[in-house]
């Protein structure tokens, strides 16, 4: 392969690839697997789209629970181009070997593995693309997904074929088009690798959503009044969220912290506007939930953020 080893232990070199990955891909640790291990990532994003190409040997890239949730959901497209990588995420795990491919949610954490030479691209997607506006639903990811036939091959043809045409630049709209068409491709091969959960095809369960979303900064929402708002009694709304693995209260209680993340990442106000603004009333309470949510107190991820610790 065309990248030279780094030394044996996590000196310069690794810190300026780590530095690479968290600038190009978001937040990510990384551990080296051996004493031959080496690296390099070529930042391949356009205007609309991220895609990076990654050279990897004998190194363990990491997305822990502390790096979850800092920027909008998405999911990593992996497309393993050479070697092999292991891949895995909540339990599942697959080797991916030239041709495969594999999605990542940003939200869970999740490892990629290079025990040996690999080159693999990567591409960020926005969840909605895949999960619609209110992000309902899943993907089953960590699954290996061939690129031999069907839409895992039409999608590998429309990756490779744009990003090796460098005589013409795309617009931002083209972009966002040819992303789009990617999503739809990978989720249908996705959605047949695991059953859908039973609250994502539910339009019950994304109007409950969809209100959520409308209603997350006033302090007074709770349950009862999702459950009032879209016609269903409280024991109802409780086994809908079940059955999509959640509940009402920790729905709403992660979309204020999710806005008080991003306030905390974009704005000057103080952690006591911050909190009250996205409905919370009890600081002991924001400050201990936010902690559990992101590893860190408001105040320290705030300067963590400022100091560019955190992607």
């Amino acid at each position: 392969m065309s990248f030279s080893p780094l030394s044996s232990s996590r000196d310069d070199g690794f810190e300026q690839l780590l530095a690479t990955v968290n600038r190009v891909c978001g937040a990510f640790d990384a551990n080296p697997l051996g004493q031959g291990f080496a690296g390099l990532l070529h930042d391949r994003s356009r205007s609309g789209m991220h895609l990076s190409l990654a050279e990897f040997d004998q190194i363990s890239l990491l997305k822990r629970r502390t790096h979850t949730e800092l920027h909008e959901r998405c999911f990593y497209a992996v497309l393993q181009l050479q070697g092999r990588c292991m891949v895995e995420q909540q339990g599942q795990s697959s080797c991916l070997s030239a041709g495969d491919w594999s999605l990542l949610d940003s939200d869970r954490p999740f490892s990629v593995k290079a025990p040996e030479p690999s080159r693999q691209m990567s591409l960020i997607i926005p969840a909605h693309l895949l999960l619609g506006e209110h992000n309902a639903g899943d993907i089953a990811c960590a699954e290996r997904i061939s690129s031999q036939v069907g839409p895992g091959k039409w999608a590998r043809q429309l990756l490779l074929e744009s990003a090796q045409d460098e005589t013409q630049a795309l617009s931002q709209a083209d972009n966002q088009a040819l992303l789009s068409a990617l999503a739809q491709l990978l989720k249908t091969t996705a959605g047949s690798a695991a059953a859908p959960s039973p609250g994502a095809a539910d339009p019950l369960y994304q109007r409950a959503c969809a209100f959520i979303d409308g209603h997350w900064q006033d302090p007074a929402l709770s349950p009862e009044l999702v459950a009032a708002a879209v016609g269903v009694s409280l024991r109802g709304l409780y086994r809908l969220f079940a059955s999509h693995g959640g509940s009402v209260a920790k729905h709403i209680r992660q979309r204020r912290l999710h806005a008080c993340a991003q306030a905390l990442r974009s704005s000057g106000k103080n952690l006591t506007t911050i909190a009250l603004e996205a409905g919370f009333v009890d600081m002991s309470h924001f400050s201990s939930a936010f902690k559990a949510a992101f590893g860190l107190a408001p105040s320290a991820y705030r300067q963590r953020h400022q100091d560019g610790l955190l992607g």
